[in-house]
C-alpha cells in the first residue's frame, strides 16, 4: 500500500511538472514573437502550478516589463532581491529594477540599481554598457526634468485612441491624417478580445473644430490579410509603409493612393482610399525594416528608415537611402553620431525648417524611448538633443509628426493613455500646439472664464472615460477592526492584493483539473487583468486629469461609493466600506508629491477645491449568489463574484456653487433603495434623531421590522404604517459616547412584500 500512494504522489508530481514545462514553453515562445503580454499570461499559467520551478520568477519579471506593466514586473523582481540564491542566478534583475525605477520616476533609485549592476557585472553586454552610459548621462537626465517649453500637449481622445496601441501618424493636410492602430476584429458580446484577433491596420482619421475622429480601416479592403503599419504619404500620392504577411519581420513597400470620395453623415467626414498594387522596396527576410520617409534635400529625393540589418551600431538603427534614375540605391547609416547600441527609430526630416526628428532608448532620457532633434545637416548633425518635457516622459515617447512649425502629433504611452492591460501598456495618440507667449496669458484668462456648462461637460467625461472601480482582497485594508478610517492608501491596498493572487489560483482551481481547472484559472486571472489592474491604471489617469481641473481654480465635489461582500455583519461592512473610501482619498493625498492636499484642505491658492462625498453601501448591492458562509471561503472570499463586490466606485463629479455643501434634509423617501445623511461634525453624542419617512407611491407602505443593527440607536417604533403620498415620523434614540472619529451606521426597514430600504449615517464625533 505504501509504495502505491508513492508511485501516486510521484505521478502526480509529474503530471504537474509536465504541464509547467508545456506553460512555459508557450510563454517563451512568445517572448520570441515579442508578445509579451500573451508571455506572462502563460507564466502565470505555470506559476499556479509550480512557482518554485527554475526561472519562473524571472521570467515573469521580463514578460510584465515587457509590455510595461511596471508595478508587476517590480514585485516579481523583488522577489528575486529578497533571494540570496536568485539574485546570484540572476543578477540582471539589477539592471531591470533601475529601468522599472526609472519607469516610476525614480530618478533616485534608478541611479542606485545601475550603480550596483556596474560593480556586480562588469563586461561588454548591453546590460553593462547600458547602465555605464545612464551613470554618465544622469545629471543630464535631471536637468530635463524642468517643463520650459512652452507647448500645449493633448490626448486626441477615445475617437481615435482605443485601449490597445495607436502610433504614426500620416498627414493628409491640415485636418486629415492616416494612423496605425492594433485594433481587434474579433470580441466576443462581453468585450473580451480574442488575442489572435489583434491585427495592425492603417486608418482614417480627421479634425473638426478641436475634436478628432476616426476609426475607419482606410486600406484594409485593399490589401487583405496583410498587416500594415506606419508609413509616409507623399503628396504625389506615392504612399510608402511598412508591412508583414505572417512572421514577425515588416518590409517596406511603395504604392500609390488616391481619395477616391468623401462622406459627411451624423456631421462627421469620412473618406475612402484607393490604391494600386505595391511595390517592394528593400527586401531580406531575416530582418525588420520599418518607420518609412520620404523626402526632398538639397534637390535630391532621399528614404529614412529603421532596420536591424547587419552594419549598423545596435538593434534598430536609422538608415538613408538617395533615390536615383526611379530606384533606391543602397542604404547607407546614418553613423554613431546618432545610431546607438540601443534602438533609433520613427525618422522625421522637415524639409520647411530643416530640421531632424527621431526617438531613442539609449540617447540620455526620461525613460523608454524619448524624442530628439538632430541639430545641423540632418547627415552630419553636430549634436543630438533631448526634446524634453511636455514631449518626454518617463515612459515611451516616440514617432513624431509635425504638421507645421508650431502643431503637430506624436506616440506616447504615458499616464493618461487609454489602455485595457495596464496603466502604460499601449501607445496613444497625442497633439501638441505650440503657444506664443503673448497669446498665452490670454487663452489662460479664456479658460478661466469658461462657463459652467463646459466645466460640468469635462467632468462628466472624466467620470465615463475611466469608470474607476477598486478592488480589495477580504476585509482589507485594517481586518478586524471597526474603524472607519485607515493609514493605508488604494496603491499599498493594491500591491498587497497582486501578493494574495497565488491563494486565489491555488483554491478556484482546488479539486479541478484539466481544462476544468484551466478554466477556472483563467476566470480569476481574467479578474485580475480586467478588474484590478484596469482599476488602478484607470485611477492614475483619472487623478492626473482630476488635478488639471483643480489647477484651472475649479470647485468640486466628487461622489465615491463603496462596496462589500456579505461576509460579515452589516454595521461591519457599512465601516469596511468606509475604510475603503478612506485608502481612496489617501491615494489622492499621497499622488504626485500631495498635489491634492491644498485642494482636500482647503488652502490652495488658485482657489481650487476638492470635497469627496463618501457613500458606503456596504454588502447592501451584493449579488444574491455569494456567499456568506465564513466556512465556504472559495466562495465567500476567493470566487471572482464575490470579488467583484469589494469595491469602490467613482461615480459622480459635480461643481459646487459655493465654498460649501449643503447640510442634508432627514427625509427619507421610501421609493428609494438607499439614503445618505452625512451629518458633519457632531457637538454631541447622546440625542434624538427625527425622521420623515415619505410615501411618494400611490400604494399603501407597510414596515414590518426596523433594524437599527446597533445598539447605540435605538428606534422608537417596530412597525409604521404609511399612506400613499403621505408621511410620517420615527424617532430614534443615539447613544455615541463610546465612539469617536469617523462613523458610520446603517438602519434597515423591511417592507410587508419583502422589500429592504436603508439609511446610511455618516458623522464625525470629536475626541474625547
Amino acid at each position: 500500500m505504501k509504495k502505491i500512494v508513492v508511485f501516486i504522489l510521484i505521478f502526480s508530481s509529474l503530471q504537474i511538472f509536465g504541464q509547467t514545462k508545456v506553460w512555459l514553453k508557450f510563454g517563451d515562445k512568445a517572448i520570441q514573437e515579442g508578445d509579451y503580454y500573451g508571455a506572462s499570461r502563460f507564466y502565470l499559467k505555470a506559476w499556479a502550478e509550480d512557482s518554485t520551478f527554475e526561472g519562473l520568477t524571472y521570467k515573469l519579471g521580463l514578460s510584465f516589463k515587457g509590455y510595461h506593466n511596471y508595478k508587476k514586473a517590480l514585485h516579481y523582481f523583488k522577489k528575486i532581491e529578497s533571494n540570496k540564491a536568485l539574485q546570484v542566478k540572476y543578477v540582471d534583475y539589477l539592471f531591470h529594477l533601475a529601468e522599472i525605477y526609472k519607469s516610476l520616476e525614480d530618478y533616485r533609485l534608478s541611479r542606485a540599481y545601475f550603480e550596483k549592476f556596474s560593480r556586480v557585472k562588469k563586461s561588454n553586454s548591453f546590460f553593462y554598457l547600458k547602465s555605464k552610459h545612464e551613470l554618465e548621462v544622469h545629471q543630464d537626465i535631471l536637468d530635463l526634468l524642468e517643463d520650459t517649453a512652452n507647448i500645449v500637449v493633448r490626448n486626441l481622445g477615445n475617437e481615435i485612441n482605443t485601449g490597445v496601441a495607436e502610433y504614426y501618424s500620416v498627414w493628409l493636410n491640415d485636418s486629415m491624417i492616416l494612423y496605425s492602430s492594433l485594433k481587434a476584429s474579433d470580441v466576443t458580446p462581453e468585450g473580451v478580445v480574442k488575442d489572435e484577433a489583434y491585427t495592425v491596420q492603417i486608418y482614417t482619421g480627421h479634425k473638426e473644430d478641436t475634436v478628432w475622429y476616426g476609426g475607419d480601416v482606410a486600406l484594409a479592403a485593399e490589401l487583405p490579410n496583410i498587416s500594415f503599419t506606419d508609413g509616409c504619404f507623399q503628396q504625389n500620392g506615392d504612399f510608402y509603409f511598412a508591412k508583414k504577411e505572417g512572421g514577425i519581420d515588416y518590409k517596406l513597400v511603395k504604392t500609390r493612393v488616391f481619395i477616391e470620395n468623401s462622406v459627411v453623415e451624423d456631421g462627421k467626414m469620412s473618406f475612402k482610399l484607393k490604391m494600386d498594387s505595391i511595390k517592394p522596396i528593400f527586401i531580406q527576410d531575416e530582418y525588420n525594416y520599418r518607420n518609412p520617409f520620404v523626402f526632398n534635400s538639397d534637390g535630391r529625393k532621399y528614404l529614412l528608415f529603421s532596420s536591424n540589418q547587419p552594419g549598423g551600431f545596435g538593434n534598430m538603427d536609422l538608415w538613408y537611402s538617395e533615390n536615383k534614375n526611379g530606384s533606391w540605391e543602397k542604404p547607407n547609416n546614418l553613423g554613431s553620431k546618432i545610431n546607438s547600441p540601443g534602438d533609433e527609430v520613427g525618422p522625421f526630416y522637415d524639409s520647411t525648417t530643416k530640421r531632424f526628428y527621431f526617438s531613442s532608448n539609449w540617447h540620455y532620457g526620461l525613460g523608454g524611448f524619448d524624442l530628439f532633434e538632430a541639430k545641423g545637416y540632418w547627415k552630419e548633425p553636430s549634436s543630438i538633443v533631448n526634446m524634453g518635457i511636455p514631449f518626454n516622459s518617463s515612459l515611451n515617447d516616440l514617432y513624431i509628426s509635425p504638421l507645421d512649425s508650431m502643431n503637430g502629433l506624436f506616440t506616447s504611452s504615458r499616464m493618461g493613455s487609454q489602455t485595457v492591460k495596464d496603466a502604460v501598456c499601449c501607445n496613444d495618440l497625442y497633439e501638441y500646439k505650440t503657444v506664443v507667449p503673448d497669446i498665452d496669458s490670454a487663452l489662460l484668462k479664456i479658460t478661466e472664464v469658461l462657463s459652467r456648462d463646459s466645466i460640468m461637460k469635462r467632468l462628466k467625461r472624466l467620470v465615463e472615460e475611466f469608470h474607476v472601480s477598486l478592488y480589495f482582497h477580504n476585509d482589507r485594508p485594517n481586518p478586524d477592526n471597526w474603524d472607519t478610517i485607515t493609514p493605508y492608501s488604494y496603491l499599498e491596498t493594491y500591491e498587497a492584493y497582486l501578493d494574495s493572487l497565488p491563494a486565489y489560483y491555488t483554491r478556484n482551481t482546488m479539486g479541478k483539473s484539466g481544462e476544468d481547472s484551466l478554466a477556472a484559472f483563467s476566470k480569476i486571472n481574467d479578474f485580475f487583468d480586467e478588474y484590478v489592474h484596469k482599476g488602478i491604471q484607470d485611477l492614475r489617469g483619472f487623478s492626473e486629469e482630476l488635478l488639471k481641473e483643480l489647477e484651472m481654480g475649479s470647485k468640486i465635489l466628487l461622489t465615491v461609493k463603496g462596496y462589500a461582500s456579505p461576509l460579515a455583519k452589516s454595521d461591519y461592512n457599512v465601516n469596511l466600506t468606509l475604510r475603503r473610501i478612506n485608502s481612496f482619498v489617501n491615494y489622492l493625498r499621497d499622488y504626485a508629491g500631495n498635489s491634492f492636499v491644498p485642494y482636500l484642505d482647503g488652502t490652495s491658492e488658485n482657489g481650487g477645491l476638492l470635497r469627496i462625498e463618501k457613500i458606503p453601501f456596504g454588502e447592501f448591492k451584493s449579488d444574491t449568489l455569494v456567499s456568506d458562509d465564513y466556512f465556504n471561503t472559495k466562495m465567500s472570499v476567493y470566487s471572482k463574484e464575490a470579488s467583484l463586490e469589494r469595491r469602490v466606485e467613482i461615480i459622480n463629479l459635480t461643481l459646487l456653487d459655493e465654498d460649501s455643501v449643503s447640510q442634508p434634509v432627514l427625509l427619507i423617501d421610501l421609493d428609494s433603495s438607499q439614503t445618505l445623511f452625512n451629518l458633519g461634525v457632531l457637538d454631541t453624542s447622546v440625542f434624538s434623531w427625527i425622521f420623515e419617512l415619505k410615501n411618494s407611491t400611490d400604494q399603501l407602505i407597510k414596515i414590518v421590522e426596523i433594524d437599527a443593527g446597533c445598539h447605540c440607536l435605538s428606534p422608537k417604533a417596530d412597525k409604521i404604517d404609511i399612506s400613499p403620498n403621505n408621511f410620517n415620523t420615527l424617532e430614534v434614540q443615539v447613544d455615541l459616547s463610546k465612539y469617536k472619529g469617523e462613523l458610520g451606521r446603517r438602519i434597515e426597514f423591511i417592507l410587508e412584500d419583502g422589500t429592504k430600504k436603508s439609511i446610511i449615517i455618516l458623522m464625525e464625533l470629536p475626541e474625547k
